[in-house]
């Protein structure tokens, strides 16, 4: 499933407050990519609170504006699990386009309905590798 010939790293982050409709993508996690090197991302684990299932999800990085990880609207109930059931989803994303530069963020956007987000409401683990040159 993966290629090991690059050194692995895991990227964690959790929310920040977003008030309930706030009406469009605003930043709620930010991951630093600290490793030295350029990364290709492998996949997800995403937790959040029950309740915030609606809510729109969405991934950038500097370089990925003309090149998005998704194309088109997600919910965070459709790619990650609700905390406290136990059970988690790993997300894998297939290919090697899905990078992040060394020393740029990769940008978790959220965009709330009816429920606001707190601190912790959210986490986020992002498995990535070394890219190969």
């Amino acid at each position: 499933m993966f290629d090991n010939t690059g050194k692995s790293y895991v990227l964690c982050g959790v929310s920040k407050s977003i008030a309930a409709n706030s009406g469009s993508l605003t930043n709620c996690i930010t991951l630093p990519n600290k490793t030295g090197s350029d990364v290709v991302i492998r996949g997800f684990i995403i937790k959040y609170k029950s309740g915030l299932d609606d809510c729109l999800i969405d991934f950038s990085t500097p370089s990925s504006k003309n090149d998005p990880l998704f194309f088109g609207q997600i919910e965070l109930g459709g790619i990650g699990v609700v905390r406290g059931t136990g059970n988690f989803e790993f997300l894998f994303i297939p290919g090697t386009t899905s990078e992040i530069k060394r020393g740029e963020n990769l940008d978790i956007l959220i965009q709330t309905f009816n429920e606001p987000i707190a601190q912790r409401d959210i986490s986020i683990i992002c498995l990535v590798i070394e890219k190969k040159v």
